[in-house]
């Protein structure tokens, strides 16, 4: 798994932020979690989600949303999982200025409190 890959770079550059842009799955998340990352979730509603899909990808079939690529992560933070996110972040039609403060914000938040 491409996340266990990532140990030799983190003992590498400890001293900087090393940022993992697309989790998709369990087992991604989880190894992450353990080498202490902090887990931030950028939700999409599904109504949003399938909007940009159909202008990117019009011809792409329905059932691709519901790929395990897409879903895997969605019960990250209910009852049971064993898994939360630290941090959630909304890309639900804000403006870029809006999303890359949510993202000043969370690193304030870490900076602050870490």
């Amino acid at each position: 798994m491409w996340a266990r890959y990532l140990l030799p770079y983190i003992e590498i550059n400890a001293a900087k932020d090393i940022v993992v842009s697309d989790v998709r799955f369990e087992n991604e998340f989880q190894t992450l979690e353990e080498l202490d990352f902090i887990m931030v979730r950028c939700y999409v509603g599904e109504v949003i989600q399938k909007e940009r899909i159909m202008q990117e990808m019009p011809d792409m079939p329905d059932e691709l949303r519901l790929d395990i690529s897409e879903v895997d992560l969605d019960d990250v933070g209910c009852i049971g999982s064993g898994m939360m996110w630290d941090h959630l972040i909304t890309n639900d039609g804000c403006s870029i200025e809006g999303l890359l403060q949510q993202v000043d914000d969370v690193i304030k938040f870490e900076r602050d409190n870490g």
